[in-house]
């Protein structure tokens, strides 16, 4: 069994055709019985070639909620009609699962949650094993470091509340794979 993830290189051709000729061949290539995208706009031609080369089990995940029906143009409508209706969708919460369905009622959608499970049974031996001490406020937050996430809103109000001693000792742990940006503070 061959599971295939649209990748983000693939997902950065900006020559539409290309991209198109280039997933068309790994389809060809390997025996994919499951297409999976997410993010991009990439997933669905990936997703409307698995269609047409005959992948049974194609789905996308919705990480974020959609703006209303009524404000999305036109021919993005039409793909995501034709996405919910050709594919099963995963929203990563239950508020995006009811978006989902609410706009597209016959739309085959899941709620699974992204998240790690507690690898550390108790709060004590997790900070200890972080060498961090019991006065000091942990904040975490999982993430990637994309402008958009809020991430230097969520440093900046944090050094404010530490800077006019609203909070005391703040560590801010962010989990996520880094861009080529630092929050400076």
């Amino acid at each position: 069994m061959v599971f295939f993830n649209v990748l983000e290189v693939l997902a950065k051709n900006k020559k539409v055709l290309k991209f198109c000729w280039d997933i068309w061949k790994l389809y060809k290539q390997y025996n994919f019985c499951t297409i999976h995208a997410h993010f991009t706009k990439a997933r669905f031609y990936a997703l409307l070639l698995a269609v047409l080369y005959g992948i049974k089990n194609r789905l996308y995940t919705i990480h974020s909620t959609m703006e209303p029906l009524r404000e999305i143009k036109l021919h993005t409508r039409l793909w995501y009609w034709g996405m919910n209706n050709l594919c099963r969708v995963v929203a990563v919460s239950k508020q995006i699962e009811q978006v989902t369905k609410k706009n597209w009622s016959n739309a085959v959608v899941k709620a699974i949650y992204l998240g790690v499970d507690s690898l550390i049974s108790d709060r004590k031996s997790a900070r200890k094993e972080l060498g961090v001490y019991d006065d000091t406020i942990i904040v975490t937050t999982v993430s990637n470091f994309n402008k958009v996430k809020g991430l230097d809103i969520l440093c900046h109000a944090i050094k404010y509340l530490v800077d006019n001693d609203k909070i005391g000792n703040t560590i801010v742990y962010i989990v996520g794979q880094p861009e080529k940006d630092v929050i400076e503070l």
